[in-house]
């Protein structure tokens, strides 16, 4: 086992690019999910009470209707009427609406003239002067609707506030309600983490033994080729599996006991799943490029080029056509599929999707090992020619 030992030395020299990639990519985890993501992962709706003054100087039935429409679900504040007092109200956000009702309001309504609309007060294309403007534009077509159909003032009135005050049932489509939990933003950004990880610290390793001062030395030793490539693989897969556990133990710090649910559990089979992928584009990179900096650098391109196009960063959705085609060619396409569909999984549900993506992500890594095995057979062999 000297060649599995001796493995292990010189990936001690980068482990480095492995503390910054986890330290980075973890606390911008962190970040992401404390800001969107749930405590069960769902969106959950809660209504919203605005604090608001009105002047009523017409003080009719119609204007106080209005005032009774404001006041379903919102806040009435009681304000003095001066413009400096109700300026610093609204500046401090005390107040996010003033409203006055001028005096001939109802009688307007009641005539059909144009003239005597409401003043509103609050800042231009915030949620809150939508609103208010909404709710009055709402009430003054209803009454105006109904006093047409041959309705008196206070019948009117009535049946504007019920209109007005009904609520509307709002079904939530499963797509858009899902939030998703803490865990599937850290598992999100995996494949960026784990080929960035392991190219940069793993590639010079391996390219390490491509050198041909070594090579010349292991065939002069009694040790077959066969075995060293056997030890540097094993190598390789316990290098991946270790760095997996080591980011297994940052999400469980992360997320708690979320992780250790049944969702939990697929989501670190997903991540297992795709560390060959991950393996194999360090194999193959560790046998085309020579220096450590092109190998840093590839580790960059890779890692950001598979992520975007693979759907990490954007949904695969936003690509044209092409690329999105493309993308089914990449293994960072299936794990993000994976990972969604975990993300939906409701017990119950079948597997059979994730074992379908899991398994394309470990056929495509054993593709990429022996297209490193092939590239470096036909460079050895154009060398003895």
């Amino acid at each position: 086992m000297q060649v599995y030992r001796t493995f292990f030395r010189i990936l001690r020299r980068h482990k480095g690019y492995v503390v910054l990639y986890l330290c980075i990519f973890l606390g911008v985890a962190l970040i992401i999910s404390s800001s969107h993501a749930s405590e069960n992962g769902r969106k959950t709706w809660e209504e919203v009470s605005y604090p608001f003054a009105v002047f009523d100087e017409d003080q009719t039935e119609m204007s106080r209707g209005l005032v009774s429409c404001l006041e379903e679900g919102n806040e009435k504040i009681e304000a003095e009427d001066d413009r400096e007092m109700v300026t610093d109200e609204l500046y401090e956000r005390n107040l996010v609406c003033v409203m006055r009702i001028p005096k001939g309001f109802g009688a307007s309504l009641l005539t059909g003239k144009e003239g005597r609309e409401v003043e509103i007060t609050a800042v231009r294309g915030t949620a809150y002067d939508e609103t208010f403007r909404m709710l009055t534009a709402d009430y003054i077509q209803l009454i105006r609707y109904y006093l047409s159909d041959g309705c008196q003032t206070a019948e009117a009135v009535e049946k504007a506030i019920t209109e007005v005050r009904a609520k509307t049932p709002v079904s939530v489509g499963e797509e858009s309600s899902v939030l998703h939990g803490r865990a599937y933003y850290f598992f999100l950004y995996l494949p960026f983490i784990l080929i960035s990880i392991c190219v940069a610290a793993l590639g010079p390793t391996i390219m390490a033994f491509q050198r041909q001062e070594i090579r010349y030395r292991s065939r002069c030793s009694a040790c077959p080729e066969t075995r060293i490539s056997i030890e540097i693989v094993a190598a390789s897969v316990t290098a991946g599996l270790g760095l997996c556990l080591i980011y297994f133990l940052l999400v469980l710090v992360g997320t708690g006991e979320e992780v250790l649910s049944f969702q939990g559990i697929l989501y670190s089979l997903n991540m297992v799943s795709f560390l060959p992928a991950a393996l194999g584009i360090t194999f193959l990179v560790g046998q085309i490029l020579h220096g450590h900096s092109a190998i840093v650098m590839a580790a960059n391109i890779i890692g950001l080029g598979m992520s975007f196009l693979g759907g990490v960063f954007a949904p695969v959705d936003y690509l044209g056509e092409g690329l999105a085609k493309a993308a089914h060619l990449l293994p960072v396409y299936w794990y993000t599929l994976g990972n969604n569909w975990i993300d939906h999984y409701m017990p119950g549900d079948s597997l059979s999707g994730l074992w379908q993506c899991m398994g394309i992500e470990i056929l495509s890594g054993a593709a990429l090992v022996c297209a490193g095995l092939a590239y470096a057979r036909s460079k050895i062999q154009a060398k003895t020619i």
